[in-house]
């Protein structure tokens, strides 16, 4: 396949190198963290999220007394500090990752025929899209109870019928809460945490 356009192997995954380099994570191009104004940067959110952490741990200790803070408490304070770590082994082994990320581009991972490229387009739309998949669902499970609020609050008097009608619809659905079962035996939620 000479004179094409290599293959990107990096684009089902894009929004995530986004979200990366807005939080510190993902210095740009091939290179790793390096004297700049992108590593204070980086340091200083992660500073943030560790002080963060030390607060949530006080709070913690602090509500002991009280099973639902507690258990409230406790599962913000154990994701965040599964954040923490995630973020220092990335770090750590950022030029590893961007090293995987090049051989991923290279000649030697690039389809050879247009065969190949027909078996793997599936994949990485699949990829892709349950990723995009993925962002909804967390949207809708921390947002959802506060979007009926900010339906009531806004301007929904002056709106058209047809735009009334359809805020309706919404908030009926956003009534509804969503559910993530853990393999189709319970629902995932703080109750079932405990």
């Amino acid at each position: 396949m000479e004179g094409k356009k290599p293959f990107d192997w990096k684009w089902a995954v894009r929004s995530n190198f986004s979200v990366m380099t807005v939080a510190g994570l993902w210095p740009s191009g091939d290179e790793t963290y390096k004297l700049d104004f992108y590593t204070i940067y980086a340091s200083v959110l992660i500073t943030l999220l560790l002080c963060h952490v030390f607060f949530q741990i006080v709070y913690f200790v602090s509500v002991l007394d009280d099973l639902q803070a507690l258990t409230a408490t406790g599962v913000v304070l154990l994701s965040e500090i599964m954040i923490v770590l995630k973020a220092h082994c990335l770090t750590k082994n950022m030029g590893m990752v961007k090293q995987l990320m090049i051989t991923l581009n290279s000649d030697l991972f690039q389809p050879k025929t247009i065969q190949q490229i027909i078996l793997v387009k599936p994949s990485l739309k699949f990829a892709g899209n349950s990723n995009e998949f993925v962002d909804w669902i967390y949207f809708l499970q921390f947002f959802s109870s506060k979007l009926i609020y900010a339906i009531f609050e806004c301007d929904w008097i002056r709106m058209s019928q047809q735009t009334k009608r359809a805020m309706i619809f919404f908030t009926l659905k956003c009534q509804k809460p969503l559910k993530v079962s853990a393999f189709n035996l319970f629902y995932l939620s703080l109750e079932t945490f405990v």
